[in-house]
């Protein structure tokens, strides 16, 4: 007996631990969540009094402008502020104009290709510094591929060159030089036969190499300054080698404003508003090749209200995009942003937490040992049963008076349930019938409606045509429609068999243009009615189907197309090999609706579905159903699109 009991006890322990642990993951989520805003809010802020250089640069540009200078966005001034404004070489700025131009993106203080080399000498070890800017792009992708391919080890390098003076020896840093060879490891990267002078030869490690796609740093040179980080969290570099890659962000924000500039600039949170202008805060960008990093942007928008010559009224949303004259960008990058933030959060809130988890185990304990488990059971059962709620079984294996009462309602809830889905089946089944008795004559009703209307619509051109020979074609026509409705009321009674799957189809070659265009013709006095346009474009298409059931199709569609084109409107109708589309201009079909156009008496909104029941479409379903087709419908830059494919 103390062994069950404390097996309850560790089982109501488990629950309550386990709904903690939830409630305590949602915590850490949203403790997360707020922990990255803060952190990008916090780089933000920093961003905005960089960016407010800028900004006050232009706003005071604009009004000592006269109008045959150039824009403020091309002045010295503005631009020199702007190769000047950003310090951190892990960001970079970017100048677009107003059409989502990109005039300018570059990282900060980047001022050519360079390379370091950890010399030593015994004990001692140095720094050497070469600016290669002498070197072409293609032999700086040569270098870059190397080393992308070794990042596991340290790499050995031999550079030659011509230029350097005493002044450059003596502190180590060669700037205006001629580079003639350089070896990695005893492989050539480079060599220029064509130099001549006096060469200078460096051999070491290589400590650093610096372009405008790549920055690698390697651990030779970190373990000698304190000062170099990894720019991610400020800690010195433990790896063999950092790859900052200045490509990829590049890249990534460049295509970013290319395909989505106008929703990438409208679609940003102001995050701060000065005297100068307003700032913004974009989304998150995810780098595509690299998963671990993200960029974070902040954006500031120049808007010369002095230029605006448009005197007519407009909105200031209006004024504003007129006056724009072009956007900043200060682009941040993340390297495991999300672990860093889980990291960081549970390390600021473990003392919390582990008091908190104690605390609940206890709480967990103490209630298990006064909770009277099997009585709350059978309370919560008689309270479902009076709510004709049958699922909750109790358990009743117990020998017990619990495991008695147990057994007695668990009966109890079986018959009651029987009892109330017994008569739940009678109830649903005579509702069956009166539905499907409403449903034919609905369908009924709907389907000989367009043809009726072609009736009306000859009967009164009969009274005003003079010509006989008119006359009587107008009378074949009310004909032809009439043995349509007589064929039509033979359609709803195979539908009904095709509820009860007792059906069979009349296959045999039906060619869609054709009979397209008999359908077509016989609603030629709706298509005036409205002034329609009917484009069509045909390719002949044969296919095995019935006859009589494909024209019930067309038809449903065509007049669909119609009674929901707008007036003056065009209906696009195609067929091809793979099967018949049908385009009206119209209004959309909410999302809501799209997946239920094909229902029995569904409408969509009443400015698409004014009249009619709601049957056409799914008796064009029943239709699909039974030759096994392909349908969809979906909203277009028209209007709406039918299909179905064979």
């Amino acid at each position: 007996m103390k062994h069950r009991n404390l097996s309850l006890i560790l089982k109501i322990a488990l629950m309550v631990f386990i709904a903690f642990t939830i409630i305590l993951g949602n915590e850490i989520r949203i403790g997360m969540k707020r922990y990255i805003n803060n952190t990008l809010e916090s780089d933000a802020s920093t961003n905005v009094s960089l960016l407010e250089k800028l900004e006050k640069i232009y706003v005071e540009g604009n009004y000592l402008l006269y109008y045959d200078q150039p824009s403020v966005l091309q002045s010295d001034d503005f631009l020199d502020t702007y190769n000047s404004f950003l310090e951190d070489p892990y960001k970079m700025r970017c100048l677009v104009d107003k059409d989502g131009k990109i005039l300018d993106i570059s990282r900060a203080y980047y001022e050519g290709p360079k390379i370091h080399i950890v010399t030593e000498k015994g004990d001692q070890k140095n720094i050497v510094f070469f600016n290669v800017s002498s070197l072409k792009d293609r032999d700086l992708v040569k270098i870059e591929n190397f080393l992308l391919e070794h990042t596991s080890k340290d790499i050995q390098i031999e550079l030659s060159f011509i230029g350097a003076t005493e002044g450059q020896k003596e502190v180590s840093m060669f700037e205006d030089i001629q580079i003639k060879s350089i070896y990695f490891d005893d492989y050539q990267i480079f060599n220029n036969n064509k130099i001549k002078g006096n060469v200078t030869k460096y051999k070491g490690y290589l400590g650093s190499f610096e372009d405008l796609d790549y920055h690698f740093l390697y651990e030779k040179e970190n373990l000698l300054n304190d000062n170099y980080y990894d720019g991610f969290n400020g800690e010195i570099v433990k790896e063999k080698v950092v790859i900052n890659d200045f490509a990829s962000m590049r890249k990534t924000f460049t295509k970013q404003i290319k395909d989505n500039f106008n929703d990438y600039v409208n679609n940003g949170k102001k995050f701060m508003t000065t005297s100068y202008a307003d700032y913004y805060l974009l989304d998150l960008l995810d780098d595509p090749n690299h998963s671990a990093l993200k960029y974070s942007t902040t954006m500031c928008k120049f808007v010369d209200w002095v230029s605006i010559k448009n005197e007519t009224p407009q909105t200031s949303q209006q004024l504003e995009d007129e006056a724009t004259e072009g956007y900043c960008f200060i682009i941040q990058k993340y390297n495991h942003l999300y672990f860093d933030a889980v990291r960081n959060f549970v390390v600021d809130n473990i003392t919390t937490y582990s008091l908190t988890i104690l605390l609940m185990g206890l709480i967990c304990i103490g209630l298990a040992y006064f909770i009277i488990k099997p009585i709350r059971k059978v309370e919560q059962a008689a309270k479902a049963i009076t709510q004709k709620d049958f699922r909750h079984h109790l358990r009743a294996n117990r020998n017990d008076e619990i495991g008695s009462l147990a057994r007695s309602i668990n009966s109890m809830s079986d018959e009651l349930e029987k009892t109330i889905n017994t008569l739940h089946l009678e109830i649903d089944h005579v509702q069956q019938l009166e539905d499907l008795r409403k449903e034919f004559v609905s369908n009924f009703t709907h389907e000989i409606k367009t043809p009726l209307g072609i009736i009306n619509g000859f009967s009164e051109l009969i009274e005003l045509e003079e010509d006989e020979h008119k006359r009587n074609e107008y009378i074949g026509i009310i004909q032809q429609e009439t043995h349509k409705i007589n064929q039509l009321v033979l359609a709803m009674l195979d539908l009904s068999k095709l509820e009860s799957k007792n059906i069979s189809l009349d296959m045999t070659e039906v060619h869609l243009s054709d009979l397209c265009d008999d359908i077509l013709e016989t609603m030629q006095y709706l298509i005036d009615q409205k002034n329609i346009t009917i484009i069509k474009e045909y390719k002949d298409s044969v296919i095995q189907a019935d006859y009589q059931k494909m024209e019930m199709v067309l038809t449903n569609l065509i007049a669909n197309a119609l009674r929901h084109t707008y007036e003056n409107g065009h209906i696009f109708i195609t067929i091809n090999e793979i099967g018949f589309y049908i385009e009206n201009e119209g209004n959309h079909i909410s999302d809501e609706d799209l997946s239920k156009v094909w229902l029995a008496f569904h409408k969509t909104n009443k400015s698409r579905n004014d009249t009619g029941t709601g049957l056409g479409l799914s008796i064009c379903k029943a239709v699909f159903d039974l030759h096994e087709m392909k349908y969809e419908v979906k909203n277009t830059s028209k209007g709406v699109l039918f299909f179905f494919e064979f």
